[in-house]
């Protein structure tokens, strides 16, 4: 009988654990599906101290003006070479990463081809961008920046500057219009928001400044959102310096009508543009 208690005494604790953990929402560890998309895309974008904004790189001056090194920080990956274009090296924060490639197989089920064309750039990157872009105009200085600025960003102030941001199989607004590429657009409007993706440069119909209509630019507004409110709180239009025509930043008002010119919920709460 002394034998029996003493084996009954763990067998009981150990029962009691199993119920505790039932109650608090514990679970066995078991395998992870493959497509691991946030809850929603609005968890982090108010800089909260959710699971989500602890997934990427903290906001800082560096990272948003693009003076991060990604190939050597931990936080960004190189995109497997099946989910973008041949002879391309594109890398991402690794939770964009990781959410691109899944969005990527969720449509390859159903017939749709996704590849990135192009992901995180630097300073250098962007300013290189820039100065040819410069170079090809004429005129005074304002009007070669606006030009440019239809479709290109100032360095210091491209979201592809965070890690979040990716253009997806083509650049030209024509090729989502028809087609294979009219279902492929389509596909990413009903599914993108899934995986934390949405379509920040939309019709200017409702107001938005900025760029123009961009189908091919998608972002994940998890973390995105997080880095637009640190832009907004710590970066002036005297920090855009560094490249030829930097001056015209201030009189384009390139931060309140560009870097604020997305279709957000954090852009429409930060910038005047939507309450006009």
């Amino acid at each position: 009988m002394k034998k029996t208690k003493r084996l009954l005494g763990p067998a009981l604790l150990a029962l009691l654990m199993l119920s505790l953990g039932t109650l608090y929402g514990q679970r066995p560890r078991g395998k992870r599906s493959k497509v691991q998309a946030p809850k929603t895309a609005t968890s982090a974008t108010a800089g909260s101290d959710s699971t989500q904004a602890k997934t990427f790189l903290p906001a800082s001056r560096a990272l948003v003006t693009g003076r991060v090194s990604y190939v050597r920080n931990p936080h960004f990956r190189q995109l497997g070479s099946k989910y973008s274009v041949p002879s391309r090296q594109i890398y991402l924060q690794r939770i964009v990463a990781d959410q691109f490639e899944a969005m990527s197989e969720a449509a390859a089920q159903e017939g749709i081809t996704l590849r990135a064309l192009s992901g995180t750039r630097t300073f250098e990157q962007q300013k290189g961008i820039w100065e040819r872009k410069w170079n090809t105009r004429k005129g005074a200085p304002e009007e070669r920046a606006r030009d440019i600025l239809l479709y290109s960003s100032m360095p210091m102030t491209s979201r592809h500057h965070w890690g979040t941001d990716i253009d997806i199989n083509n650049l030209e607004n024509s090729y989502f219009a028809t087609g294979k590429g009219k279902a492929e657009y389509e596909w990413l409007c009903r599914h993108g928001h899934e995986y934390g993706f949405a379509q920040v440069f939309s019709e200017k119909t409702g107001g938005r400044p900025g760029y123009e209509l961009e189908k091919w630019h998608w972002s994940y507004l998890p973390a995105a959102e997080v880095y637009l409110q640190y832009y907004h709180d710590h970066i002036g239009e005297q920090d855009i310096t560094g490249f030829t025509g930097s001056e015209t930043a201030g009189p384009l008002r390139v931060i309140a009508d560009y870097v604020g010119g997305v279709e957000t919920p954090r852009a429409r709460a930060l910038f005047p543009w939507s309450k006009k």
